[in-house]
């Protein structure tokens, strides 16, 4: 096989044996077994900025049916996008064998769990992605009322009821209202038995960016206000990590100072009583770890809702619940870990809760 006959769902989260390649020798230039090697063993995932990548897990000799696997390296990741491999071909090996490579795994997990694999997994839009990034799509930006339109790139983001949310990714011809990097949201249309994403300019009566169509006049205010407070959210992080200056900071302080937190927790039963009490998950992070927070329930990766708790949270406690873990000596906080993001280190997090105490102080609400 090769990914240029192929597409992105044989490659997509499976082991594959490529035939070796200029790239991906460079790529193995740390790993053992390279002089020797003719093959290499992969584990395809999507990075959300970059598209389709294979995780490079070590080099391999392939004699006809036979095949020597080298040991890895878990000290060094290394990684290819898949346009610098298109041509080159491979096969598919048992995915038992994701045992020898647990640790490199676990790395690479992350890229599986960043709120989007309910959307990679509708095949119903394959004809609409683009080759080397699937999370990205082609839209019809159109005028109201016209079937000619506009084709424009789009970076899916989420899924609501009504809604597929995504990050427009080109600056239109025409005027439609919409920009280069909006948060926009986008209908579904069954066209010929194909599904189709349609995006109509922005009205002056749709304030929130939101498709106003007769078929959706509907929508509660509480839902365009929270899909608003989303889109906003996420073009203050893009500026906050852009530029970290003490502007920004503020910025996105108010949003996270007024808005409910949303925290997973496990429940842990202790001593002879089975007293039940709620413990965080600690995410790692090169050997510092984090207290994971979350801006929105829809951020928070499926696998949560299986063994923990997602309980609200306001800032407040917390900044104060960070302070005071000790089961690890925790680097700080993390916003929005699968998707996009921000992390503030303990002497941030001292300097956020202070701000609080001093607002309560002077009589202004949280």
């Amino acid at each position: 096989m090769k990914y240029s006959k192929v597409g992105f769902r044989e490659v997509y989260k499976k082991f594959c044996l490529f035939d070796m390649t200029d790239t991906f020798r460079r790529a193995l230039r740390e790993f053992p077994g390279v002089r020797e090697a003719n093959a290499v063993l992969t584990y395809g995932y999507i990075d959300h900025q970059a598209g389709l990548t294979v995780e490079i897990l070590c080099a391999c000799k392939k004699d006809g049916e036979d095949i020597s696997i080298a040991q890895g390296n878990d000290e060094v990741r290394s990684f290819v996008r898949i346009g610098a491999i298109e041509d080159a071909r491979f096969e598919h090996i048992d995915k038992r064998i994701a045992a020898r490579f647990e640790k490199k795994l676990k790395t690479v997990s992350r890229y599986e769990s960043d709120g989007n694999e309910g959307l990679r997994d509708r095949k119903d839009l394959d004809h609409l992605r683009d080759y080397y990034n699937p999370d990205d799509v082609m839209v019809i930006l159109r005028k109201k009322g016209k079937e000619k339109g506009e084709c424009v790139r789009v970076r899916l983001e989420g899924i609501t009821e009504m809604f597929v949310i995504g990050e427009l990714l080109d600056e239109s011809y025409k005027e439609y209202g919409y920009h280069e990097h909006d948060m926009v949201c986008m209908r579904e249309v069954d066209m010929d038995g194909k599904i189709s994403l349609f995006l109509d300019e922005r009205s002056p009566e749709n304030d929130y960016g939101i498709v106003c169509n007769a078929e959706f006049d509907d929508l509660r205010e509480a839902e365009s206000e929270k899909l608003l407070g989303e889109q906003l959210f996420e073009k203050v992080v893009k500026v906050y990590l852009e530029d970290p200056s003490e502007k920004s900071f503020a910025q996105l302080f108010a949003f996270l100072s007024t808005d409910t937190l949303w925290v997973p927790m496990a429940a842990h039963i202790s001593g002879s009583d089975e007293e039940v009490n709620l413990k965080p998950d600690i995410l790692e992070n090169s050997g510092r770890f984090f207290f994971p927070i979350f801006t929105a329930e829809w951020v928070i990766v499926k696998e949560y809702a299986k063994s923990f708790s997602i309980i609200p949270m306001k800032l407040k406690q917390v900044l104060e619940y960070t302070l005071l873990y000790d089961e690890k000596e925790l680097s700080g906080i993390v916003i929005n870990a699968f998707t996009s993001p921000v992390e503030f280190p303990i002497d941030v997090v001292k300097r956020m809760l202070e701000i609080l105490v001093n607002m309560r102080e002077d009589g202004i609400s949280e």
